[in-house]
């Protein structure tokens, strides 16, 4: 004949069955790209129950399956990467786990060009910056930085770099990917452009030759804007083309390069044999 259990131990069991249970792990984020090497990031973990109900100090193990591309902490879930590639980062409690997947991209510096640049003109005047994006190797990137603007208040940037001027004075202009970036110092001043001069005004190149031109900007006092942003455009790519003044050799014929800032424009007249 059975014995039947005390009240006491009835109680026990009743809360046992019904005590929470961690029934999934989830990291955040799911999925993140760290450019460069031996860069620290960390991940976060949430441990919910059956309920979705968070349970907060449930102790948790990280491991990484690729070392070799990054590596965890397998208490805190800090990481640290070691070279481009892919790993999957796992978060075990107890019987149960969660993944995240990391990205690592060998990016080492963000060139942005010009470094400097004064956006000279009315309210609105614009300008180009481009970016490139180097590796540890020095090797280019196809790769897009974000852009931002340090006090949009004085020169907004969009997404791809164009500059355009809002009020008289200073920001930085930033490209970055994660923690990597690369700036340009802007200034802005409201002082009317009243001519433009470029040197030399005739370049003869050999194919695949550059050579660097010269934009000098003044004001209608006379006196020289410093580094005014100047606009470069080609009557004929194929044969030239020109970016930030410096001038390349595209293929055998004549190119007229233009610049412009502001209302005033000059031209550069160029042979490639």
């Amino acid at each position: 004949m059975r014995r039947a259990l005390p009240a006491a131990a009835l109680l026990l069991l009743s809360l046992a069955a019904c005590a929470r249970k961690p029934t999934t792990v989830r990291v955040d984020p799911a999925k993140q790209t760290i450019y460069g090497k031996k860069r620290a990031k960390s991940v976060a973990v949430q441990v919910l129950d059956n309920k979705g109900e968070p349970m907060p100090g449930v102790a948790i193990e990280w491991s990484s399956s690729n070392p070799s591309v990054a590596t965890i902490d397998a208490k805190t879930g800090a990481i640290k990467t070691v070279a481009p590639g892919r790993a999957i980062l796992t978060a075990k409690a107890g019987p149960i786990s969660g993944t995240g997947v990391v990205e690592v991209v060998d990016a080492a510096a963000i060139l942005v060009t010009p470094s400097r640049v004064t956006l000279a003109g009315p309210k609105g005047s614009s300008a180009q910056l481009s970016a490139e994006v180097k590796d540890s190797a020095g090797k280019a990137l196809d790769v897009k930085p974000t852009w931002s603007s340090s006090d949009p208040g004085i020169a907004s940037v969009d997404a791809s770099g164009a500059l355009r001027s809002v009020k008289e004075g200073k920001t930085t202009i930033t490209a970055s990917l994660g923690d990597l970036g690369g700036g340009c110092d802007v200034g802005v001043t409201f002082r009317e452009i009243g001519s433009l001069e470029v040197a030399p005004v005739t370049l003869i190149l050999a194919k695949g030759e550059t050579q660097s031109v010269r934009a000098t900007a003044r004001d209608a006092n006379g006196i020289s804007v410093e580094d005014a942003a100047v606009a470069w455009t080609s009557s004929d790519p194929s044969v030239a083309t020109c970016s930030s003044g410096a001038v390349t050799g595209r293929g055998t014929g004549s190119a007229t390069i233009h610049a412009s800032c502001g209302t005033k424009t000059a031209e550069i007249s160029v042979l490639v044999n």
